[in-house]
């Protein structure tokens, strides 16, 4: 059976006082990456015997609308500054967009733990690019639609911390996996955590699968889905293919746990038989 949920204690701190500071921000942001897996843990829904552990981070993701509109007065970023943290401006990911990113006073540096935000592609708007306020840079992440609305929005209590904003895991899982052609020798990770949200919410695929079949009405939702749909199915058609021996080398890799690619194998084709189903035409 699965340890009490932890969140990592770097990174608890720093979300406190953001959550705090973030007033009326908390209903436009959701908290997204390899953080979600720890708030997932905290939903009543969660099979605590399901044998795996968050991966892990060493970040914080939120994802926010474009543009965000700025409320009672003050943009996001004042509302954390005024709150205690500190801001800095650094590269993405990419090495070269400019990102703002939120420290712990005291605590900026190479391997500090931080915030830092995502939102969509702007399409043609391109002032919009990766400015969702004035004086806010964010990462323009790839397909996040499936992270905010139409998509719904859990919110979960953790002691530590109070209520966190998280995507529903019909957008996380889906988002996570659409990535595929875009992450490289990253998809393991990703996969591992899918998998994760996947197997932990089993009570609910009944209802996973109608939030699937909602979401295929939209677009570009809907033709995400079904790429979605391709790449499980390619990765996890075989007990020793490419999804179910990557994924068990990552849990072993960075955690104590040994999960057979067998099981990995059961679990997701057990979840494609549910969204595929029937109902699903």
């Amino acid at each position: 059976m699965s340890a009490e949920p932890r969140f990592p204690l770097a990174l608890i701190a720093l979300l406190r006082q953001a959550v705090a500071a973030m007033g009326s921000y908390q209903e436009q942001a959701v908290l997204i990456g390899g953080l979600a897996p720890f708030v997932y843990q905290h939903h009543a829904a969660f099979d605590r015997a399901m044998p795996l552990p968050p991966l892990g981070t060493k970040d914080a993701d939120m994802a926010v609308p474009l543009p965000l509109p700025v409320l009672e007065g003050a943009t996001l970023h004042r509302r954390l500054v005024d709150g205690g943290l500190v801001s800095d401006v650094g590269r993405g990911t990419d090495g070269e967009s400019s990102i703002t990113r939120f420290f712990l006073p005291g605590e900026r540096g190479r391997d500090a733990p931080y915030l830092e935000f995502l939102v969509r592609d702007p399409g043609r708007r391109r002032d919009l690019e990766g400015r969702p306020q004035v004086d806010l840079l964010a990462h323009t992440g790839d397909y996040q639609e499936l992270l905010l609305a139409p998509t719904p929005i859990w919110a979960v209590t953790i002691p530590e911390l109070g209520v966190i904003r998280v995507p529903h895991p019909v957008g996380y899982i889906t988002q996570k996996t659409r990535m595929y052609d875009k992450v490289g020798a990253r998809w393991a990770k990703d996969q591992g955590d899918v998998l994760l949200v996947i197997w932990a919410f089993r009570s609910l695929w009944p209802e996973m699968a109608e939030v699937w079949r909602d979401l295929q009405r939209y677009s570009p939702q809907g033709a995400w889905l079904e790429r979605v749909l391709k790449i499980w199915m390619r990765l996890y058609a075989r007990t020793d293919g490419e999804g179910a021996v990557g994924v068990a080398n990552i849990y072993r890799q960075r955690t104590s746990v040994s999960v057979p690619p067998t099981a990995i194998h059961q679990v997701m084709q057990d979840f494609l038989g549910t969204i595929k189903g029937p109902a699903a035409g």
